[in-house]
């Protein structure tokens, strides 16, 4: 099984980080069913994705059904879990120090159960797990839980179990990394990445001008898209594990400068406009865990 099957270059973010980006720019902690598809579809989504999407994110634990409204309508927020892992996913979580161990998970999934072995790819993807070897999967934080809990028990035929590894010198700490992770072409990308945010915020000032908030939500989307696919790539390694000139490191900040720039201009009239939406009046607009600095 690989963890990373398409080349990195062309893959394109998956519909969740949509769902994601959405509560992020409206600053909204629930909303309302049809009001999120109707604004995954200005995003570009079909209804048929948008849908998809959603029932795979609530099945996956990412989305919690919210029932504090009076209406019939379902109303969703993003789980702890997936607020955690957006945060990550914008670079503005801290990275503990490295314990010294890497925690890992040794798999054997039989080929006659692709829904199980889609799922633990999936999911160990979402994890941020680096493949040592064919059936050995590492990280230097201990998350095995999401997985444990995500894909339940192994079939019959297939298994998995958490395990520990400790390096005897820092050597093999890099040697272990090294063939978890290209480290190498990452950089590289993280090089394109702040260029392309950086084109991005020089870019935004003109959209700004032309008093257009569905335009400029377009390119800050468009923008996510392409460059959240390296960070779900990168796994979060520790700086004990990275090199000492690690381009990553700018990655936050630049983003941080995109988003201090749109959010203000559009977020009260997006806010607006989707209330018109919102017949129930189930939309709650609070900065969530994702969108507080």
């Amino acid at each position: 099984m690989h963890l990373r099957e398409a080349d990195a270059r062309t893959r394109h973010a998956p519909h969740s980080t949509s769902v994601g980006f959405v509560f992020g720019a409206l600053s909204a902690a629930v909303i309302p069913d049809p009001v999120l598809i109707a604004v995954l579809r200005q995003l570009g989504l079909t209804d048929t994705d948008a849908r998809g999407t959603i029932s795979r994110m609530r099945r996956l634990g990412w989305l919690i059904d919210d029932r504090s409204g009076e209406g019939p309508v379902v109303a969703h927020r993003l789980s702890p879990a997936a607020l955690i892992r957006y945060r990550e996913l914008e670079g503005t979580t801290p990275v503990p120090h490295w314990s010294g161990a890497f925690h890992g998970v040794v798999f054997d999934i039989d080929g006659t159960h692709p829904e199980f072995r889609d799922r633990f790819r999936r999911l160990a993807e979402h994890a941020g797990f680096g493949l040592l070897r064919p059936g050995v999967l590492i990280h230097p934080e201990d998350r095995w839980q999401p997985i444990a809990q995500g894909v339940g028990p192994a079939p019959e035929g297939s298994w998995y179990s958490y395990i520990r590894l400790v390096p005897r010198d820092e050597a093999e700490a890099a040697w272990m990394t090294a063939r978890a992770w290209d480290l190498a072409g990452m950089a590289d990308r993280y090089r394109a990445a702040i260029a392309e945010v950086t084109r991005t915020h020089d870019h935004i000032v003109d959209v700004i001008a032309e008093h257009d908030p569905w335009a400029l939500l377009d390119v800050w989307h468009r923008m996510y898209g392409r460059v959240i696919v390296l960070r779900m790539d990168d796994p979060g390694l520790p700086e004990e594990l990275l090199p000492a000139d690690w381009p990553g490191a700018g990655f936050a900040p630049a983003l941080r400068a995109v988003n201090a720039t749109i959010a203000p201009q559009i977020q009260p009239y997006l806010q607006a406009e989707v209330s018109q939406w919102d017949e129930t009046g189930d939309c709650v607009f609070a900065p969530t865990a994702w969108t507080k600095a």
